[in-house]
């Protein structure tokens, strides 16, 4: 054999274009493209002339199907032989893959090549080469080999770890943040609750300088009203003086038969005053004052609650004594309510809605409260 001569391994198969003929088993390697098919093709045992012909080999394989044609100039198919019924194909890797590999072989002859003829199948089987891709090729360098990929393990543990550690400072920064917004938002909260405190303080000033101006007026006319009666009684007793040095008795009058202009009975005037307290003078005579209708009268305080079950669309009906329609006032949260009384009090933004003689109701402008809420009411006048 010549230096340049290819080694092959060469198949013999017999192949008929009607029935299946027993062959001997062979098998290829994959990749190897050094088989050869030599193929002898009969009709019941005679030669099958495939002069003028074109000859297809057809193979169905794990990876599909591929075909090999002598018509093509690198087909890989050439017709020889004595009864020119011999076809030789280099197999193509494309042809074989591992497993199990069905062949069969088409002819077209005639006019143009036009008629068709699918001869029997036969098969074969491919096997994957000891050495292929994934093979790993023995080194001295094992040892350095086995070293880097425990280095490698180890890179990959201490960036997972690494990994993980700044997930957990991620989450922990994300909460940090989202306490720090709760805590901005409760002082904004707490902002608004002192706020709105103040308002309610500033509006419980204005009605106890209200109230202590009414008072104050009260006690300055009640002093006037007692200047005054003293003055009337220091002149009626001057005057009875008086009139008793120049004028008869009322003994003298009624035994003339006459009529005392200084006694009350006999003239119609007002008998001795028995009030006590503020009075007033009519023109007619001195009077007690009235409380609400000749002065204003003291301011008056009530205590209550606001159930927490007794709020009806928003409103809820509260119950004086003594209120009446027309007294004007105010009502505000109760000194030593609790915080979450407060809170309550602070989000139900309350007003007063209506009032009539003996309750008045109030009406939550923003939310119901869940809690039952302690008020103070103060009635001025």
């Amino acid at each position: 054999m010549g230096s340049y001569e290819c080694v092959t391994k060469r198949f013999n198969v017999a192949l008929d274009i009607k029935r299946s003929v027993s062959n001997r088993e062979f098998e290829v390697v994959e990749d190897d493209n050094g088989n050869i098919l030599h193929i002898a093709l009969t009709d019941d045992g005679n030669a099958v002339d495939l002069t003028d012909c074109r000859v297809l080999a057809i193979f169905s394989k794990s990876t599909g199907t591929s075909s090999q044609d002598s018509a093509a100039a690198e087909g890989g198919i050439e017709i020889g032989g004595n009864g020119n019924n011999e076809i030789t194909i280099r197999l193509f890797t494309a042809s074989f893959a591992p497993g199990m590999v069905e062949c069969e072989v088409q002819v077209y002859s005639g006019l143009e090549q036009k008629t068709l003829i699918t001869s029997a199948k036969f098969n074969f089987n491919c096997r994957r080469g000891i050495l292929n891709a994934e093979t790993i090729k023995s080194t001295d360098e094992y040892p350095l080999l086995i070293d880097l990929i425990a280095r490698v393990e180890l890179a990959e543990g201490v960036l997972a770890q690494l990994n993980d550690d700044t997930r957990l400072a991620t989450d922990n920064a994300n909460a940090a943040a989202q306490d720090a917004n709760d805590a901005a938002q409760y002082a904004r909260d707490c902002g608004d609750y002192a706020l709105a405190a103040g308002n309610d303080a500033e509006n419980a000033a204005q009605n106890a300088n209200a109230a202590a101006d009414s008072v104050q007026g009260a006690d300055e006319a009640a002093d006037r009203a007692n200047e005054a009666a003293d003055r009337a009684n220091a002149a009626a007793e001057n005057a009875e003086g008086l009139i008793i040095d120049v004028l008869p008795t009322h003994a003298d009058f009624h035994a003339a038969g006459g009529v005392d202009p200084l006694s009350p009975a006999d003239i119609g005037a007002q008998e001795e005053i028995s009030a006590t307290g503020i009075l007033k003078g009519t023109g007619n005579g001195i009077t007690q004052a009235i409380s609400g209708t000749d002065f204003a009268a003291p301011s008056r305080f009530f205590a209550s609650t606001l159930l927490a079950l007794g709020w009806q669309a928003g409103k809820q009906t509260v119950n004086v004594n003594g209120l009446s329609s027309s007294d004007n006032g105010s009502f505000e949260l109760a000194g030593g309510a609790t915080l979450t009384q407060y809170d309550a009090w602070i989000k139900a933004k309350t007003n007063r809605y209506a009032q009539t003689n003996g309750s008045f109701t109030v009406q939550a402008l923003g939310e119901i409260p869940n809690v039952d809420v302690p008020i103070e009411i103060t009635i001025v006048g």
